[in-house]
């Protein structure tokens, strides 16, 4: 995904589980590249993970998102760009 300077990226993360009663869990982590040139900050709120681009530098990054019911996880994986000139 290409980011824009100044314009935040939001991703959510769904999930579901057959177990009644069960608890989801959502992470993200960076697999590749340096988070610090690509992002000024990478904040969540449940399984909604909002990317504030950074604002000088640039490249790309690797996130991989977990969902987890502590039994099982699935994940997926994305790449985020952002660019300076």
């Amino acid at each position: 995904f290409a980011m824009t300077a100044g314009q935040n990226t939001v991703v959510t993360v769904t999930g579901a589980d057959a177990d009644p009663g069960s608890t989801l869990t959502y992470t993200a982590t960076v697999t590749s590249g340096t988070q610090s040139n690509v992002l000024a900050s990478l904040t969540s709120s449940t399984n909604v993970f909002t990317l504030a681009p950074a604002t000088s530098v640039g490249g790309t990054i690797t996130i991989r998102f977990d969902v987890s019911d502590s039994a099982a996880v699935g994940n997926q994986s994305a790449s985020f760009s952002i660019y300076r000139l």
